[in-house]
Order: C-alpha cells, then sequence, then structure tokens
C-alpha cells in the first residue's frame, strides 16, 4: 500500500516537472520564432562575419574566384567576398563585399552583390556608438537595388573568452528598387 501511495504522490509531482520541461521547451521556441523574424528585418548578417580583436591594424579574408568550362555549354562563373575589418584605438572600420555572377551560354542565370561597411567608436568598456551603410542587389529575386543607412548604440551585456554577449538599438533607413517599376519601398525603423 505504502508503494502506491508513493506512486499516487509522486505523480503531481512528475506531472509538475514535465509541465515545466514543456513550458520551457515552449518557450525556447517562441523566443527561436522571435529571433528569427528579428533576423529576416536584417539585411545581411555581419555579425557572424566580425573580427572581435583589440589588436591595431588590418584583419580580414579575400577571396577571388574565376571559372570558365567550354564544352557542348559556355559557363562563366565568378566573384569575390572581402572581409576587411581595421582596428586602430578606440575605432574600428569593417568593410565586406561580396559579388557572385554565373552566365550560361550567353544567358545571365545569377547576378547579385553586396557591399557593407560600419563605423564603431568605443565610448567606454560597455557602450560603443556605430553607424553603418549597406548596398545590395539580387537579380534572383528581382532586388534591383536596396541601399540601407542606420545607427545606434550598441551595449556590451556579457563577455568572456568564450562568449560575447551584445545588445543594441538601431535607427534603420532603408530604400529599395524591385523588377516591378510601380514598387519601392523607402522605411524608417
Amino acid at each position: 500500500f505504502h508503494k502506491w501511495l508513493r506512486l499516487i504522490l509522486g505523480l503531481p509531482l512528475f506531472l509538475c516537472a514535465v509541465q515545466r520541461f514543456l513550458l520551457k521547451i515552449f518557450s525556447i521556441f517562441i523566443l527561436l520564432c522571435v529571433f528569427k523574424s528579428s533576423w529576416a528585418q536584417q539585411v545581411i548578417n555581419f555579425e557572424t562575419r566580425r573580427y572581435d580583436t583589440r589588436d591595431t591594424g588590418w584583419t580580414g579574408n579575400l577571396e577571388f574566384m574565376f571559372n570558365l568550362v567550354q564544352n557542348v555549354n559556355q559557363i562563366l562563373t565568378m566573384g569575390n567576398k572581402f572581409d576587411l575589418s581595421y582596428q586602430k584605438d578606440v575605432n574600428s572600420y569593417l568593410f565586406m563585399n561580396e559579388f557572385n555572377f554565373v552566365r550560361a551560354n550567353n544567358k545571365n542565370l545569377e547576378r547579385n552583390s553586396y557591399q557593407h561597411l560600419r563605423y564603431k567608436k568605443a565610448l567606454n568598456p560597455w557602450l560603443s556608438a556605430e553607424a553603418y551603410a549597406q548596398t545590395q542587389t539580387n537579380q534572383m529575386i528581382g532586388l534591383k537595388f536596396r541601399g540601407v543607412l542606420g545607427a545606434g548604440p550598441r551595449f556590451r551585456v556579457f563577455d568572456n573568452d568564450s562568449m560575447k554577449i551584445f545588445m543594441s538599438v538601431k535607427w534603420l533607413y532603408t530604400y529599395e528598387e524591385t523588377t516591378d517599376e510601380t514598387l519601392r519601398n523607402i522605411k524608417n525603423r
């Protein structure tokens, strides 16, 4: 009888633990959905390509690509990718550029590019001011031109060797032209 009583009395505790676990999973799912929608608002995710260094000087990566295949068809592929950062004292500059072009039998299959320039000035160990400009084109999605200007503070919430957390509030101006001549998007966010 005591075993059954312990089982019955333990059941509500088990159900509460399951309920708390499901609540945590649901909360994580909601947070991911919120973050995913905010990522969709950002034209290009540059955070993963930021160089976090306190050393003075240049850091970066340069890539160039060219490929020509000539058989029954002629396929031309070319592109480049630059991620450059310059750090001096409290000022840092980030420049990113990417260009991709694919042409097959005198027909353009893909042509897209973007350029991103960012300036950051550290005001103190936990606060920085940032300003940035960006352009983008993408033939595949019908984007003739997208221009973005933005500025705002950046707060260092947590800094560790293995993890850094920042928070930011930015003003963002977006101008966009598509292949639909009647559609122009101009937004302040």
